[in-house]
């Protein structure tokens, strides 16, 4: 697990730094490119969520904010194959990564699509980003359908719980660690946007003011108005004023945590400070060389690569594999003998029997329980586990019904004695379907590149 995730970390900020990079070229040059791809990767909050909450879902899915606005460029640039074939990929491969950062992101894309579709007018090249959109949801049509279908079975206890105690206050975001100094408050540390970042904004917000105002002709470039709206909108949903936003709107719901706007907010200002480096064509190299360094020195107090857990702390505690909540998504219903966190529960008893018997010595895998129950007579079985569809019951060799308890845990009837029953966990027709149609979207698009290259290879003039 630990190799695992120094593999994974490394390929993350490589690929950070890489498709940032190869997003900003297409708005302006090397050099400046450079300046924006430096910020992404040294950004407060991606340290945060590497260090501080170990999110390698976030960190793999920020490899594909600035490859998605690369490929959707491509596009508006009549690199139509090129665009729509990078876009499906990169679209599946972010939700793929961490849903929450696809719906942070689609707004923006939204808003970049509505820009470029007023710069060149190019209708074809929009429909065609909708059309790589929808096939990238085709192939992920097997997390899609289920999650949406069978959301109903879920709550949001934890979001309630959780997200009033992540909001951001102006201390945390306007924070600096000085210099070389270590061993800061960890809460602290990384809820901040970071000063060259704040200074980016700045300039930028002043450079627009002075184009509104036509103030010595200032040029800016069409997306630094738009990503400074949006990093200003992230700014605010991490702060305690967008509480009634929290509350009413259910895709914020599923985000969980408001802390990870800040991750919208550091991407617009990276993107930000290439453009900004961009703008300057005099001395350009020595502005880039500059600007890096400003980054790395103001952030290199950030990275805390040292610190070791306590090992009292929560996450160290052992939790059951089929009965535990452990996760941002919990059932409706929380019964009494669910302890939370997952605490002492290998303590409590697997099943209830009625009528009461002894407590059985139960299995489990990951995807079931069995337990001997030795029942005399017709009897009831509570599974301490949660209800949710897929799950199947046998008594001995019978397939039985399975049904959901009024606390939400699962309950089994025994219409006659039983010596063991068992409870496992399968594909429902639903997810069967759904797995179907992602192989089905996939297929089309393997078969479209083929086809595609085939047409190319047959229109390459053959030289003599």
């Amino acid at each position: 697990l630990l190799e695992s995730f120094k593999f994974v970390t490394a390929l993350s900020y490589t690929g950070m730094f890489v498709s940032m990079y190869i997003f900003l070229v297409a708005l302006t040059n090397p050099l400046a490119a450079l300046v924006g791809a430096a910020a992404y990767i040294w950004a407060p909050y991606h340290f945060d969520i590497n260090q501080h909450r170990g999110a390698v879902g976030e960190m793999t899915a920020m490899v594909f904010w600035p490859a998605i606005f690369w490929s959707t460029l491509q596009m508006f640039k009549k690199n139509y194959g090129k665009g729509f074939f990078s876009s499906v990929i990169f679209w599946a491969l972010l939700f793929y990564s961490h849903p929450d950062l696809f719906i942070i992101i689609f707004p923006l894309w939204i808003l970049v699509m509505g820009i470029e579709l007023m710069l060149t007018k190019n209708m074809h090249a929009f429909g065609t980003s909708f059309r790589a959109f929808g096939m990238s949801v085709g192939i992920m049509a097997f997390y899609i359908i289920p999650s949406y279908v069978e959301h109903q079975y879920l709550g949001y206890q934890s979001h309630q719980g959780i997200y009033t105690q992540n909001f951001v206050s102006w201390d945390q975001l306007l924070s600096q660690p000085k210099i070389m100094e270590f061993g800061l408050p960890w809460g602290a540390l990384y809820k901040s946007i970071g000063w060259p970042y704040i200074a980016i904004a700045i300039i930028t917000t002043v450079m627009v003011i002075a184009h509104i105002r036509r103030i010595r002709t200032q040029r800016i470039h069409a997306y630094q108005a738009a990503f400074l709206i949006m990093a200003g909108i992230g700014i605010y949903l991490v702060r305690p004023a967008s509480t009634y936003l929290w509350d009413h709107i259910s895709a914020l719901a599923f985000i969980t945590y408001p802390q990870r706007f800040l991750g919208l907010v550091m991407f617009c200002l990276s993107v930000s400070a290439g453009l900004v480096a961009g703008l300057f064509t005099k001395r350009l190299s020595w502005i880039a060389i500059g600007m890096i360094t400003v980054i790395i020195l103001f952030e290199y107090p950030f990275v805390n690569l040292n610190y070791v857990r306590d090992s009292a702390e929560s996450l160290s505690v052992r939790i059951l594999d089929t009965t535990d909540v452990w996760g941002e998504f919990m059932p409706k219903a929380m019964p009494p003998d669910f302890i939370p966190n997952g605490r002492l529960r290998a303590q409590q008893p697997m099943i209830t029997l009625t009528p009461p018997g002894p407590s059985p010595t139960c299995t489990q895998t990951s995807q079931s329980i069995t337990c001997p129950v030795h029942t005399s007579s017709p009897a009831t079985v509570r599974f301490r586990q949660f209800y949710f569809p897929g799950w199947t019951a046998h008594a001995d060799t019978d397939s039985l019904p399975v049904t959901m308890h009024t606390d939400g845990t699962i309950l089994v009837f025994l219409n006659k004695p039983t010596e063991t029953v068992s409870i496992t966990f399968i594909k429902t027709p639903l997810r069967v379907f759904s797995n179907f149609l992602s192989v089905i979207f996939l297929g089309l698009y393997i078969l479209l590149g083929i086809q595609t290259v085939y047409t190319r290879i047959q229109k390459k003039p053959i030289s003599s």
